[in-house]
């Protein structure tokens, strides 16, 4: 069980091969700055005795948004055929670059979010490819959940996704959560 954060402090490099780990609520991943964290596979999730309404933080990724999108000005996240459950955001980022494929998102308040990043007509290098996002259990009250959340950002690649909400409850369509806001 992880009780602190884990921090991939700026200009370095973490690579992680099958992890498993939980985290404690409001607890996560950060990577900085000009840092760079490959996950291969594994499972990421919540330390179900010690998180608020059994979720937890996420990733999130640093970076500078007055910067283009160079691997010294911004944080960098790979991710192949990893799983994670039960984030507040599985990953987060502005102007970091992000590279999601094959990977699972599953009960996720928002699985992967984009905020505020925009450098001239230059294509966003984040990608997030093959990946499978699902609802198959009962959000926190008030929680509407999202896939994917696109604000102010723009050029990420989207493609061969499978987005689904398998909840059988009986929700009114808003409720079930957006595919891409």
């Amino acid at each position: 069980a992880m009780h602190c954060d884990l921090i991939v402090e700026p200009g370095a490099k973490l690579t992680l091969q099958n992890p498993s780990l939980a985290f404690a609520g409001q607890k996560g991943i950060t990577v900085g700055e000009g840092a760079e964290l490959s996950i291969e596979g594994g499972l990421l999730i919540p330390n179900a005795g010690c998180s608020d309404n059994n979720v937890w933080r996420g990733i999130r990724v640093e970076g500078n948004p007055n910067e283009p999108q160079t691997p010294m000005q911004q944080g960098q996240l790979s991710m192949i055929g990893t799983t994670i459950e039960r984030a507040k955001w599985g990953v987060q980022t502005s102007s970091g670059i992000v590279s999601v494929s094959g990977a699972t998102f599953v009960n996720n308040e928002v699985g992967i979010s984009f905020s505020g990043y925009r450098y001239g007509t230059s294509a966003n290098l984040s990608e997030i490819t093959n990946s499978t996002f699902t609802i198959n259990d009962e959000m926190p009250q008030g929680v509407t959940p999202a896939f994917i959340a696109l604000k102010h950002v723009a050029k990420i690649k989207i493609a061969g996704n499978t987005f689904q909400n398998v909840l059988i409850l009986a929700f009114p369509a808003p409720k079930k959560g957006d595919g891409i806001r």
